[in-house]
């Protein structure tokens, strides 16, 4: 790509950084809606970035990451967008280490961020709108058979009985891998997975019902995420996100499952499993 070269200044080696079945079962998937590929470029003089590529101006990932450019543009904890063409985007590599998850500076840091991610793009809509969205991914439950209607229907009422009239949405990170985390060498916490931001989604079903945030010093985190101007309403509808988290995390295995090719039976079995965790959990909420 010489326009690349020409835009960095200099030859560079390319190194993808997902392993070599997970980018083949994406090609699997339709150009619009596949992951992007994920590489390390590195310069002849050393330095390094990261680059996202696509192999259609439509797909989806690539234009929700544009879209949330601006909001980017707030947090100084985001890797920075260098350059950007239709099927393109180049940011900037932070070097760093995955954080420890259960030490106190995680725990501030990560409060901090997240106050800082929730106060942007805030809205406010009517529990009946964000409950449209759960009723489909409830209704992919029965029509595959991990759910009897009934069950569905008390899943429904149960998180009526516990919403608030109207759901806070904003700006969330909805990925809460280890891996999408980084601490600098300056020993600044960074979100560093651009795609794992989401806007208009409930602040934020995806820390209170996640595996990460059940590790975490959660008495640091909420002292801390106050201090720094966080939502009250992440605490104040705890049970209610968490119970969200279940229906879409489900949902979201079970789609993913339903993608995988029948040969592909080691991820197969793990979404599955993914699945019956979820509806478990779903049918011991309402016991």
């Amino acid at each position: 790509m010489a326009e690349l070269q020409e835009i960095i200044g200099s030859k560079y080696k390319k190194i993808y950084l997902k392993k070599i079945q997970v980018r083949i079962r994406n090609r699997i998937k339709p150009l619009e809606v596949r992951q992007p590929t994920v590489a390390l470029l590195e310069t002849e003089d050393r330095r390094k970035f990261k680059i996202l590529q696509a192999k259609s101006s439509k797909n989806i990932h690539l234009q929700q990451i544009k879209e949330n450019m601006p909001l980017f543009a707030q947090l100084e904890f985001v890797s920075k967008i260098l350059w950007a063409d239709a099927r393109t985007i180049l940011i900037e590599f932070i070097e760093g280490e995955f954080p420890d998850i259960e030490s106190k500076e995680f725990a501030e840091a990560y409060a901090e961020n997240l106050a800082q991610v929730h106060d942007l793009a805030v809205k406010a809509i009517p529990f009946e709108i964000f409950q449209n969205d759960i009723q489909k991914d409830l209704e992919l439950f029965v029509t595959n058979n991990f759910m009897d209607q009934q069950g569905a229907d008390r899943v429904i009422a149960r998180l009526r009985s516990l919403a608030p009239s109207q759901v806070r949405t904003s700006l969330v990170y909805a990925d809460q891998n280890r891996t999408n985390f980084v601490i600098s060498p300056e020993n600044k916490l960074f979100f560093i997975d651009l795609g794992s931001f989401q806007s208009e989604r409930a602040t934020d079903e995806f820390v209170l019902g996640g595996v990460l945030f059940e590790r975490v010093d959660q008495n640091i985190f909420r002292d801390t995420y106050l201090a720094a101007g966080g939502s009250k309403f992440i605490f104040d509808n705890s049970e209610f996100l968490r119970a969200a988290n279940l229906i879409r995390n489900g949902a979201g295995h079970l789609r993913r499952y339903l993608e995988v090719p029948f040969f592909d039976w080691r991820l197969k079995r793990a979404r599955l499993g993914n699945i019956n965790r979820s509806v478990k959990l779903l049918t011991a909420t309402i016991s």
